[in-house]
Formats: structure tokens, C-alpha cells, sequence
């Protein structure tokens, strides 16, 4: 088994990711408090926006570490639990994005519940994308998951990568954010390599 397709290894780079989006939260909840340029309400909404992840990617980290799980199952749960996260923080990226635009309260507004439906829709599709990773049924439309997962989990590997060099590394966030993208990157290529595997492949009815 090499370093990227172990099981452990994905476990602690999600836990790390899990670790620095925590962080990050409370950063900008403090941020809010103590930043005189930063609106509090807006550093809030974003905060626990990040709380929410950070806290979902955390916790499923330690159960993949701590398995023993199949690749299906880690692949699945990893996309069920990002689908959970983008339910539980539509209402706090909405309501960030209405305080923080300038446009009128009406444009607002309707940017706000915009976001809302377009973060809820997504969560719910990656929540029934993960059900068929899982095996929940094995006909056409799973195939076509499949090609389409192993399509999206490259560039995902590539973007990741794109992104390890894009960071600021004058300050301890963007030192972290560097960690992170390393993390996400080695996630991602986790991701691919499982999506070839007989276990998915077979979950999947490849």
C-alpha cells in the first residue's frame, strides 16, 4: 500500500484540514471583535461558516483514521459529509454575503436566498452522489458517476496543486493554508486512486 492510498494517511490530512478551518473560524470571529475595518456581523456569519466545516472534516477524519474502512466507504463519506457542510453553512454564507454586499437591501436580499437555494441544492446532490459511491444502486447513472468522479477528482488533484503555490507565506494563516492545500491535495489524489480500485469500481457496477 503506498502513501496515498493508505487510509491512515487521508485520515490525518483530513483531520489537519479539519484542524486549520477551525482555526481559521475562530480567527475571523475574533477578527470582527477586535478589527476595526472588519464588519462583525459579516466575520461571524464567515466564522462559523468555517466552524461548521472544520468541525464535520475533523470528526470524519478521526473515523477514517481509526478504521478499518473500505475505500468505497471513505470516498462515499467524505462526499456525504462536504454535502452536510454546504447544507449547515448555506444559511450563514447567505446571510454573510447579504450583510456584506454593497448593493441595496433588495439586491441583497435576493442575492442572499440565491445563495441559500444554490448551496442547499448542491449539499443534497453530493449527499445522493455519495449514496451511489456507496452502492446504493448499480445501473447507467452510477457509471456515468463514475467517469464523471474520476474526471472531477483530477482536476481537483491539479487545482490543489495549482493551489499549494499560491499562498501567502508572509503570515501564520497563509502558512496554514499552505499545510492545507498540501492536506487537500493528498485527499484528492486519495480520492482518485480509490475511484480506480475494484472496491469503488465494484461498488459503483463497473
Amino acid at each position: 500500500m503506498s502513501f496515498f492510498d493508505n487510509n491512515k494517511n487521508v485520515g490525518l490530512a483530513l483531520i489537519i484540514v479539519g484542524l486549520i478551518n477551525l482555526v481559521a473560524g475562530i480567527g475571523k470571529v475574533v477578527a470582527g471583535f477586535l478589527e476595526e475595518d472588519q464588519d462583525l456581523l459579516v466575520s461571524i456569519c464567515f466564522g462559523i461558516a468555517s466552524l461548521i466545516f472544520g468541525i464535520l472534516i475533523f470528526g470524519y477524519g478521526f473515523k477514517v483514521r481509526g478504521g478499518p474502512n473500505d475505500q468505497s466507504d471513505i470516498v462515499s463519506g467524505l462526499i456525504r459529509t462536504i454535502g452536510v457542510a454546504m447544507i449547515l453553512q448555506a444559511i450563514f454564507f447567505a446571510a454573510g454575503a447579504a450583510l456584506q454586499s454593497d448593493g441595496g437591501f433588495g439586491n441583497a436580499l435576493i442575492a442572499a436566498i440565491v445563495s441559500l437555494i444554490m448551496y442547499i441544492v448542491i449539499g443534497l446532490f453530493l449527499i445522493w452522489v455519495a449514496g451511489k459511491v456507496g452502492g446504493s444502486s448499480k445501473n447507467v447513472i452510477s457509471k456515468i458517476l463514475w467517469v464523471i468522479l474520476l474526471v472531477v477528482f483530477l482536476i481537483a488533484v491539479v487545482i490543489s496543486f495549482i493551489d499549494i503555490f499560491n499562498q501567502d507565506l508572509g503570515s501564520l494563516m497563509g502558512i496554514l493554508w499552505l499545510v492545507s492545500a498540501i492536506c487537500m491535495c493528498i485527499v484528492y489524489i486519495y480520492c482518485f486512486i480509490a475511484m480506480l480500485s475494484e472496491d469503488v469500481k465494484s461498488s459503483m457496477g463497473i
